[in-house]
């Protein structure tokens, strides 16, 4: 359907312009754009393009906040069509636009402009939304260094040697991935219990 569509606008405005004068042969680019894409995938644009040699097609894109534009050229795609893709980018985004030049050497604007460029959000993937939640509940603080010590006497109460006492060492180190964490510890347990007991009477 958005294929159709596409190819329906392209050959009205083939028709306008069939009664105006020669001149030098510009291509005409019809192109529905994204407006988000998700952290780490590739951004794929497509277009369809009535005089795709007439001019040489390309997409000027940079990420958001950035100074320096790139260039990436549009393809022939098997399935009909052409395309540009554009790597995987990092939030807050990417902004483009695409431009072409014919064979006079003039440089033509298709869709947005470098004074006014298409913008594309970049949401962050699951795994980076939640480390991002659990570097503000952690405050950065992705190592931990913990001592635990249990003791405990069950023979107080009738002067029994029953006793326990149970102490950990452990360091963690926080990924915040898909591997949340990594401990290493070391633990010792000491006691002493009777073999048999008897609240009136000794050990045995």
């Amino acid at each position: 359907m958005k294929t159709a569509l596409l190819f329906a606008i392209l050959l009205a405005a083939t028709v306008a312009h069939a009664d105006e004068p020669a001149a030098v042969a510009h291509a005409l680019v019809i192109h529905v754009a994204p407006t988000s894409v998700v952290a780490g995938h590739p951004i794929e644009l497509e277009a369809m393009i009535d005089a795709p040699f007439s001019e040489a097609l390309s997409v000027r894109w940079r990420p958001i906040g950035a100074a320096k534009w790139q260039d990436v050229s549009f393809e022939r795609s098997s399935a009909g069509g052409w395309f540009a893709s554009l790597p995987a980018a990092v939030a807050p985004g990417v902004e483009y636009y695409i431009r072409g030049k014919d064979s006079a050497g003039n440089e033509l604007e298709h869709f947005a402009s470098e004074r006014a460029p298409h913008v594309v959000r970049v949401d962050p993937a699951l795994f980076d939304r939640l480390e991002t939640l659990d570097r503000q509940r952690l405050e950065n603080r992705l190592n931990e260094v913990s001592l635990d010590v249990v003791a405990h006497d069950f023979g107080n109460r009738y002067d029994f040697r029953d006793r326990y006492i149970r102490s950990e060492l452990v360091y963690t180190h926080r990924l915040l991935r898909v591997l949340h964490e990594v401990a290493f510890g070391f633990g010792s347990i000491t006691g002493r219990t009777p073999t048999m007991s008897d609240p009136s009477g000794d050990d045995v």
